[in-house]
């Protein structure tokens, strides 16, 4: 019972962490948009070197936040998971035949 109860915690804690992720996703989009705005040769002919370099690592920052709460949400949901389903004691069985 409580590996069930741990198992409901971390699932709830995945989801959440999965909307967040949503809002993460968000975040980084709106940062990598104000880079093409700002140093792509299609909507800026003549880009700041100084501003790209900060706008890229921004961006480049932001995705690394979103990725790791993104792999926390699906680790956390892979770990709950785990707890909530149930254990048997029959597996793992011998193939049939009694070969192995």
């Amino acid at each position: 019972m409580q590996s069930q109860r741990l198992g409901l915690v971390l699932l709830i804690v995945s989801i959440v962490l999965f909307v967040e992720s949503m809002d993460r996703m968000d975040w980084w989009d709106k940062a990598d948009k104000e880079y093409e705005r700002e140093c792509l040769p299609n909507y800026n002919p003549q880009p700041d070197a100084e501003l790209c370099a900060e706008l890229e690592n921004e961006a480049n920052s932001r995705m690394r936040v979103f990725s790791v709460v993104l792999f926390s949400s699906i680790v956390l949901s892979l770990i709950g998971l785990a707890y909530l389903l149930p254990a048997g004691t029959d597996y793992p069985r011998p193939p049939p035949g009694g070969r192995f």
